[in-house]
């Protein structure tokens, strides 16, 4: 997972548009180079029940950090791969 802040270390100047569009095409391309990792985005198509136990499986085995990262962040992208490539493997969450 990457983090990009928006705005400048002083938190109130907005970084450029030419300085996020250079960010983003490093982190795809050091993403690219690291190769697929977990499958973490097909948590969000599951239906409600399971997702509340993955979420909490995920909280509680310490990535509560992590959760709030994402759940604080201004938008999220993934670089997952379409779900025609996701191996059932990848999609398979209990054996991690």
């Amino acid at each position: 997972m990457y983090r990009l802040p928006v705005y400048d270390a002083s938190g109130r100047v907005p970084l450029s548009a030419e300085t996020l569009l250079g960010c983003l095409r490093y982190l795809t391309s050091d993403s690219a180079s690291r190769g697929p990792g977990p499958a973490v985005g097909i948590l969000t198509s599951d239906d409600r029940g399971p997702w509340h136990e993955a979420y909490e499986l995920l909280r509680d085995s310490g990535n509560g950090e992590t959760l709030r990262e994402v759940e604080t962040a201004l938008l999220t992208l993934s670089l997952d791969p379409p779900a025609d490539d996701v191996t059932e493997a990848d999609a398979d969450v209990d054996s991690r």
